[in-house]
């Protein structure tokens, strides 16, 4: 007997349904979170630098920054005629980045020229950190080289203000780093 093949229906074979991986795999998981990392670690490095250090400063400071946010302290009482400047910050001299951070008093011989460094802080502030950004920690480290650096401070605040009788300039706190 012969067999017709026109006789049985023909079967289509079946296609093989295509599974269609999920949306969300723990490979888009793992990218996503460091792609979410990346993003807050930009972030907060943006936030905590504030756009930028800037390490200069200058005549014209507006207190925005770790270089030029400092205090003024005037200090008169019946003999003694002084200006404290707290947290001062500047780079130091030498290859390396390094930097000071200090406290200075300068003691004057009158009130008027206490009043005078007081109303041109500013500038004063920038002549003392001109003179120490000159110098590297290494010449900093004995009582010779630091009296130095104040004759230097001196003569640049008197040659700028001939007004201003310095009696003495003291490092109150000396750091650096």
């Amino acid at each position: 007997m012969e067999r017709n093949d026109n006789s049985l229906p023909r079967r289509k074979p079946e296609k093989e349904e295509e599974v269609k991986p999920p949306f969300i795999t723990l490979n888009r998981i793992i990218g996503l979170l460091a792609v979410l990392l990346v993003v807050i670690v930009l972030s907060f490095m943006i936030y905590s630098f504030g756009g930028g250090l800037q390490l200069l400063v200058s005549s014209t400071t507006t207190r925005t920054d770790a270089f030029r946010d400092y205090d003024v302290v005037k200090q008169i009482s019946k003999n003694y005629y002084a200006v404290e400047f707290r947290d001062l910050i500047t780079s130091a001299g030498g290859m390396k980045k390094r930097y000071y951070r200090y406290d200075l008093t300068i003691e004057t011989q009158d009130k008027n020229s206490t009043e005078d460094i007081v109303d041109t802080r500013k500038s004063v502030i920038a002549l003392i950190n001109g003179v120490m950004s000159t110098f590297p920690p290494e010449e900093m480290n004995t009582e010779p080289e630091r009296n130095r650096v104040k004759t230097i401070m001196e003569q640049e605040i008197s040659g700028k203000y001939p007004n201003v009788k310095i009696k003495g300039i003291y490092f109150t706190n000396f750091l650096y780093d």
